[in-house]
């Protein structure tokens, strides 16, 4: 007799074991959220924005690099609407964690021009 199949999406962590560096994101709208590394590649604790003790994992790697997460935003409309063809659907989840991780390029590559030009005022790039 075969075992049954636990068909339950994962739910949230609490208090998620982090490895790396933690991060603490302010948006407009009033919400905080934590972002933990966790040591694999691409992947990361990303905190609800309900209950900022209940975390989401999101692997950016996953789904040919359009991301997954275990909330139940992605789960129950995220999935479906990529079958339905709207491939770059995402939950809030990987959007913060998109942004976040582009805004550390974005500030990597302009610590590398300050260095290479040594202009660290923003006003000279956009001004000359």
């Amino acid at each position: 007799m075969m075992p049954a199949i636990d068909k339950r999406r994962p739910k949230p962590t609490v208090d998620p074991p982090g490895v790396g560096e933690s991060h603490t994101e302010h948006y407009a709208n009033g919400h905080n959220c934590t972002i933990r590394e966790t040591g694999d590649r691409l992947v990361y604790w990303v905190s609800s924005h309900t209950d900022p003790r209940k975390y989401y994992k999101v692997d950016l790697e996953a789904n040919s690099h359009q991301g997954v997460c275990n909330c139940p935003h992605f789960e129950f409309r995220v999935v479906k609407a990529r079958k339905e063809g709207f491939n770059k659907a995402r939950c809030r989840h990987i959007s913060i964690l998109h942004d976040f991780l582009a805004k550390k390029v974005i500030d990597e590559l302009a610590r590398q021009y300050d260095k290479e030009y040594g202009r660290k005022d923003a006003w000279h790039r956009v001004n000359d």
